[in-house]
């Protein structure tokens, strides 16, 4: 199966992996004022459509909504 996800799931996955995490805004200014939680959910779906488990998926939105 193919998954896709938008630019901005993509600059978010990019910012976290370069230590900006609390704030990628700092380093993809389109990202300043959007919903991670709308991003997280994003990737999710992806993750689905690329045939993770359902379990790993679920395990990834648990931790995304305690930290967003």
């Amino acid at each position: 199966m193919t998954a896709k996800v938008s630019d901005q799931v993509f600059e978010w996955l990019l910012a976290g992996w370069a230590g900006h995490g609390d704030d990628p805004g700092e380093l993809f200014p389109s990202l300043a004022d959007v919903n991670y939680h709308s991003l997280a959910r994003e990737l999710a779906v992806a993750m689905k459509k690329a045939g993770m488990a359902k379990e790993q998926v679920d395990e990834f939105l648990r931790k995304a909504d305690s930290t967003l």
